[in-house]
């Protein structure tokens, strides 16, 4: 047996069937909600939501340890005239198998495998920002890897601080034919728990009762055989715009 997917009896049920992700390391292999979407730009840089916000400079992230997910998604193809587009998605738990290839629906595209991983922001101008993080790229999948395999870790250690929190960079290597390529890279500060990804509110001082005065209240607010690719193209990388702003925290 893997030596990360190792059982420890005396931890909780809900905690022990976490080791499941170490399966999805090995099926992955290396070579959701009011979550917003999270990428990782050809110029290394991390963006989020419609409007592609980078990611706040110094800004720390953490990651539900129990909501890693993997699966596939299907990118057209030119062959196919669909080039470019997002054709298909099968995403589910991470702790669990990934789904079977031959149980994706057809489409004219091609499949790859997929991963996911869910963040909050813990700090600056953007906490409390929930963000999902997916890639299908090689590089991407190899920071999975490393931070699944962490968590893990922690979990056989027996520690209930086995959510990390991470600092958003990025790598890079040399491509004979595109030049530099960027691969995300979470740098992991501190461990917590899940209650320690619950950001509370601030208590706010009650505001004095006017004399006789009633209080006022705020109103609330065709059909083919599926096609698999085992490793995404981290080649042509292609042409997107720069974030639309680079934020630094508030100081």
């Amino acid at each position: 047996m893997n030596e990360i997917a190792k059982t420890n009896p005396n931890l909780p049920a809900s905690v022990a069937a976490m080791q499941g992700l170490a399966n999805s390391v090995a099926q992955i292999g290396t070579g959701g909600g009011g979550e917003q979407y999270m990428k990782m730009t050809k110029f290394g840089e991390f963006v989020f939501g419609a409007e592609q916000l980078e990611v706040e400079e110094d800004s720390q992230w953490a990651v539900n340890a129990t909501q890693f997910t993997h699966g596939w998604i299907c990118w057209g193809t030119k062959a196919h005239g669909t080039d470019g587009e997002m054709l298909g998605e099968v995403m589910v738990a991470a702790s669990g198998p990934l789904p079977d290839v031959d149980t994706l629906p057809a489409a004219k595209g091609d499949w790859t495998k997929q991963v996911g991983i869910s963040l909050m922001c813990m700090n600056g101008s953007d906490e409390g920002i929930e963000c999902v993080f997916k890639t299908n790229s090689l590089g991407g999948k190899k920071a999975y890897t490393a931070l699944v395999t962490a968590v893990v870790g922690e979990v056989n250690e027996g520690s209930e601080a086995f959510c990390p929190v991470v600092e958003l960079d990025s790598t890079h290597y040399a491509h004979k034919k595109y030049g530099k390529i960027f691969t995300p890279d979470f740098k992991v500060v501190e461990w917590i728990t899940l209650d320690g990804m619950t950001l509370e509110d601030e208590e706010e001082e009650p505001e004095p009762e006017p004399a006789p005065k009633k209080r006022s209240r705020k109103k609330a607010a065709k059909k083919a055989a599926p096609k698999v690719v085992e490793e995404a193209a981290e080649e042509a990388p292609e042409e997107e715009a720069p974030p639309r702003r680079r934020r630094r925290r508030a100081g």
